[in-house]
């Protein structure tokens, strides 16, 4: 490994980047690039930021039924699935089990597109104001 001192020399100096893990997407890969480039001036605004990550997202689906082949990502039925790197025109995708955290490659045939609905009785909807943050506001918790 390198020091602290040696990775702020590859970068600014040597214009070194991190290089990506096959985890990381590479369409949020690319983003970060930008991010680091050199010339603060070629950086995207955090407004373009987020707009780019909402885009960026992973995509979210579902296992349609169980899959166990050895050297694949372990699925069962109705698990849910972050798509890594995938695609229409690709049989197999990479992805992370969302049930069991474990990532791997998978065959696109048993992923179906998760259905979203409303979330369960009860949960709420927006989160709880923290302990004294109205208190600027002379609303006192």
């Amino acid at each position: 490994g390198l020091t602290g001192r040696q990775i702020m020399i590859k970068i600014d100096r040597e214009g070194g980047r991190l290089e990506r893990t096959e985890d990381c997407p590479r369409s949020i890969y690319t983003l970060a690039l930008k991010c680091w480039a050199h010339n603060p001036e070629e950086r995207p605004k955090f407004r373009e930021i987020i707009h780019l990550l909402s885009e960026l997202r992973p995509k979210e689906m579902m296992a349609s039924r169980g899959f166990g082949e050895p050297g694949w990502l372990r699925l069962e039925a109705n698990d849910p699935i972050t798509i890594i790197e995938g695609g229409p025109e690709s049989s197999t995708w990479r992805g992370q089990n969302k049930r069991t955290l474990k990532v791997g490659i998978f065959p696109s045939s048993v992923a179906t597109v998760a259905e979203e609905g409303p979330p369960p009785v009860g949960t709420p909807r927006i989160s709880h104001p923290i302990r004294s943050s109205f208190l600027h506001l002379s609303h006192g918790d």
